[in-house]
């Protein structure tokens, strides 16, 4: 028995052991995730990595994995299935990305490989809400190669409205759109997409490491690198205690600078100088003109291209051929734009005789633009309105506030015209700078009336008496000058104060000093507004008519000499009788004229006559250019 076993251990030692053969292991991830929230208008993006389970042998003659379905591309053994939370399989609109470069797979021991399929934004908006579990199955039968079936561990994925996105948020969603654009062959797109992401959240290390590696993808190798030590210098200064910037990060950043660091030495150096340029925020697109002047210590430089590209901005833009070492592009600012200070990156991205350069110090500054301020002048306003929306209507070119001065609810005074001036704050204080304007607004005069206590006051030479001037505004608003209206010589009017700031329905109270310093020459009658003085003309009346008895009188007496027989006596009483009339005709027009005007023989050395004079004063109020009689007062001089 023993002899047996050991033949049959020598056996099998002298036989081979049959070779083991490789199976695949499938892997899944869903936006770089096994645990999933997806959004309206975010897009799907599925990883699957296939792998050679005999990945970790040691032995240099393993035997390679093949996969390879009958009559179709090896992708195609690939199939998704998404169960959703009541364990119903759904229909997703999975479309692969590129095509497998053969339709085979073949994958050595230490190989592996990742393929990708997603849904569009568009597509995955019209997902039920609800949470799916998404598995992958390769399965294959009747190959040449390996047969079998494989299913990868199911990723969790929920589907609902889109929250309020955080910056880590709108990261992962700038991150997956710019994938999926990439996918698309869309690189413009996909930066223009890194680059909105550094606008709203310029120190994002992830949008850094996006933009650089979209740079690097479209041959931009030396931006990249710029790019690339942008996103570790991020990195490191908010996280100064971290042992290790991202791995991607990491891994691009060492490849661009051994690039950077081993320069082809047949070529010619060349060294580029760009020019700084500006422009005004506009919420439209709008472009701005790039130049940089490339130069060689051995030659004028034509031909080639420079790169121009403003991180956080746009897109890379070439020149055409450089020309006497100048090159020059239009660079598109997309509308909306913020406004600040960008870094310019310009690139000669070199000859087959002509090496490249870079020049990183140049900027694009984006100014804060003035908004248009529109005011139409208004109307003219009645006394005592409130300043209102009919005066304070000033519009802008952009949201924001207006504060104006004066506010509205304020009464201006009445019989004016004011300024009103108005400060506008953007909303969008960095894109916009504050605005100022103003206009003017009439006001029309109001209406105010007065009374007077005591209404009369008998005033001698060299005497004073006061008075209280009480004046009510109807409409008007604002301060008014009183004065006595042409006093007579020999009176003074004295107000204190001598100017009342009115306002509507309201009173305002002064006091009148009324001093005789001598009796008036003539009687002084103010009438009121508006009214005539008819004493000169009664006065008039009387001597004209006095001048006429005399002419009757003296023809009557021509008239009778004329008839008798003259003698000389007789002729000397007549003119005796006639210089009589005469004196008592002069006499009694001068008695008339002085018992109207006041005057008569001076007595006590007095400035008047024995009769008092009488005088009314009117009280006028002024406001600007308007005038107007508030009341009347009555003063008798003894």
């Amino acid at each position: 028995m023993k002899s047996l076993l050991l033949v049959l251990a020598l056996l099998l030692a002298s036989t081979p052991l049959l070779a083991q053969q490789p199976v695949p292991q499938i892997y899944l991830t869903a936006n770089n995730s096994q645990f999933v929230y997806l959004f309206p208008g975010w897009p799907l993006i599925v990883h699957t990595t296939i792998m050679n389970s005999l990945r970790y042998g040691n032995s240099p003659n393993l035997p390679p994995l093949v996969i390879s379905p009958t009559g179709e591309p090896w992708t195609s053994a690939v199939q998704f299935t998404a169960v959703s939370s009541s364990g119903q399989a759904v229909t997703w609109p999975l479309q692969l990305v590129g095509v497998p470069a053969s339709p085979a797979l073949t994958l050595q021991s230490t190989d592996n490989v990742t393929f990708a399929v997603e849904i569009s934004p568009a597509d995955v908006s019209s997902l039920p809400p609800d949470t799916y579990q998404l598995t992958a199955t390769l399965q294959v039968s009747n190959s040449p190669g390996w047969n079998g079936t494989v299913r990868t561990r199911p990723v969790t994925i929920t589907v609902g409205p889109e929250p309020q996105l955080d910056p880590v948020l709108q990261s992962n969603k700038a991150g997956l759109i710019a994938e999926y654009q990439v996918n698309a062959g869309d690189i413009n797109g996909a930066f223009a997409t890194a680059q909105q992401l550094l606008q709203a959240q310029p120190g994002d290390v992830k949008g850094m490491t996006a933009a650089a590696a979209l740079l690097e993808s479209a041959s931009y190798s030396q931006l990249a690198f710029f790019q690339a030590s942008d996103a570790l210098d991020t990195f490191y200064t908010a996280n100064s205690d971290a042992p290790e910037a991202p791995f991607e990060l990491l891994t691009m950043y060492r490849r661009l600078w051994t690039y950077m660091m081993t320069p082809d030495s047949t070529l010619q150096q060349t060294s580029i100088s760009a020019s700084s340029a500006s422009i005004v925020f506009s919420p439209n697109p709008q472009n701005v003109a790039l130049s940089a002047v490339v130069s060689s210590p051995v030659t004028t430089v034509d031909g080639g291209t420079v790169t121009f590209v403003v991180p956080g901005v746009s897109a890379p833009v070439n020149s055409s051929t450089v020309s006497g070492g100048n090159a020059t592009v239009s660079y598109a600012i997309p509308g909306g734009q913020k406004a600040g200070t960008y870094s310019i990156r310009a690139v000669y991205n070199g000859t087959a005789t002509l090496s490249p350069s870079t020049d990183v110090s140049q900027s694009l500054t984006i100014h804060s633009a003035m908004p248009t301020i529109t005011w139409n002048t208004p109307t003219s306003i009645a006394s005592g309105t409130a300043l209102g929306n009919s005066q304070l209507n000033a519009t802008a070119s952009v949201p924001g506030t207006f504060v104006y001065n004066p506010p509205a609810g304020t009464v201006l005074p009445s019989a004016t015209t004011q300024t009103l001036s108005v400060t506008f704050m953007p909303a969008d204080a960095n894109d916009y700078n504050s605005a100022t304007a103003s206009v003017s607004v009439t006001v029309l005069g109001g209406t105010y009336s007065g009374s007077v206590s005591p209404t009369s006051a008998t005033v001698p030479v060299g005497s004073s008496q006061t008075f209280n001037i009480t004046v009510n505004s109807s409409t008007f608003d604002g301060l008014v000058s009183l004065t006595c209206a042409n006093p007579p010589k020999g009176i003074t009017c004295q107000f204190q104060p001598s100017q009342l700031n009115l306002s509507p329905n309201a009173s305002s109270s002064t006091m009148l000093k009324v001093t005789v310093s001598a009796k008036p020459a003539a009687l002084v009658v103010q009438p009121p507004a508006g009214r005539s003085n008819k004493l000169p003309s009664l006065r008039l009346m009387i001597i004209l008519l006095t001048m006429a008895i005399l002419v009757l009188v003296l023809c009557l007496t021509v008239r009778e000499l004329q008839r008798v027989e003259f003698g000389q006596r007789r002729l000397g009483l007549v003119r005796l009788s006639l210089a009589l009339l005469l004196f008592a005709s002069f006499h009694m027009a001068a008695c008339v004229s002085a018992s109207l005007t006041g005057q008569g023989p001076a007595k006590n050395g007095g400035g008047g006559g024995a009769a008092p004079a009488n005088v009314i004063l009117t009280i006028q109020g002024t406001s600007g250019a308007n005038a107007a009689n508030i009341t009347t007062l009555s003063i008798t001089v003894p």
